[in-house]
């Protein structure tokens, strides 16, 4: 990828991670943290590239855009579902402890 493309991306992206907001690459001492990603797949179309964080752009890694959502979506229902269960054991806690179940 040329310079003068990086810095279109960068410049258009607002020097912002699309996927977790961070600011990067806006001066000397993150420069190196800001990556050109690919959404999807590997076209080097604009519309394709996005500025990214050097943490999301290796947890991405290379999967497309699409499979890292749905990952992350499964992850969420994973953690719902903690917290569902913590939840209802607070409750039960709770109740013992004010000896609504004795």
């Amino acid at each position: 990828m040329n310079n003068a493309l990086r810095q279109r991306i960068l410049e258009r992206d607002g020097y912002i991670c699309q996927y977790c907001g961070r600011t990067v690459g806006n001066s000397s001492d993150r420069k190196a943290d800001a990556v050109i990603e690919h959404v999807n797949g590997r076209s080097e179309d604009e519309c394709n590239l996005c500025v990214a964080c050097r943490s999301c752009n290796s947890k991405k890694n290379r999967r497309t855009a699409e499979e890292w959502l749905a990952d992350i979506d499964a992850q969420l229902s994973y953690m719902q579902a903690l917290m569902d269960r913590r939840n209802r054991i607070v409750a039960l806690l709770n109740s013992l402890n004010n000896g609504d179940l004795l």
